[in-house]
């Protein structure tokens, strides 16, 4: 009941708004629009109430892939991507059950590859608290495929960088599929020996498993 009346409220909110949109979805593509980057973050500040007025599966199908295809195609600066990677660590509510939480993770992940650090390092910790909240064989099967792509991505120095902050967690759910944390355990590895001193410095400054430490020494 408290949900549904949440809901309606936010239904009002957007009803409230000057502009006409068939959906709260265009809502968000109208607001975004703007050259001017604090309304956009404003925008973006609103994404729970975006949320709750789409409903968990339409957040789901629509509100998350549109949010990947923007910050893939360049779309935000960084002071966005900063404001979508600290909301999205905090909006697994918003997505349905936390078997669904995971669904977070495709745009996290993207902004894991962004050239500025500061959004990196947002990107990652909500990685890291969405993934909290899931079972260990989700992690085994959405969170650790996820850190082995970014860790073996070549094409630039920062998923390498990212990875190394998520290996901790992933690993930590594999003590039933000692394949996949042997998987991590080399990328781990590779990490500490990486070309790229950016790579090296952050895999020595996470506290990964000891295992994974211990195997790159």
């Amino acid at each position: 009941r408290q949900r549904a009346s949440r809901r309606c409220t936010a239904r009002a909110v957007l009803r409230s708004r000057p502009a006409v949109m068939t959906s709260p979805l265009e809502f968000l593509m109208e607001e975004l629009t703007s050259d001017n980057p604090q309304q956009c973050i404003q925008c973006i500040s609103r994404l729970r109430v975006i949320g709750l007025a789409l409903g968990a599966e339409k957040t789901r199908s629509d509100l998350i892939p549109f949010l990947k295809g923007e910050i893939e195609a360049g779309k935000f600066t960084d002071e966005v991507q900063v404001s979508v990677a600290e909301v999205l660590g905090s909006f697994s509510e918003f997505v349905g059950p936390s078997s669904e939480a995971h669904c977070l993770f495709p745009p996290l992940e993207a902004l894991c590859a962004v050239e500025e650090s500061t959004v990196r390092d947002q990107a990652v910790a909500s990685i890291n608290q969405v993934g909290a909240q899931l079972s260990a064989a989700q992690l085994q099967t959405h969170l650790a495929p996820l850190v082995l792509r970014l860790a073996r991505n070549k094409d630039w120095f920062t998923p390498r960088v990212s990875a190394s902050g998520l290996v901790a967690l992933a690993y930590s759910a594999c003590e039933d599929a000692p394949a996949v944390g042997a998987e991590l355990r080399e990328e781990f590895k590779a990490l500490a020996g990486d070309d790229s001193p950016m790579v090296r410095r952050a895999a020595a400054g996470r506290a990964a498993v000891p295992a994974c430490s211990g195997s790159a020494r």
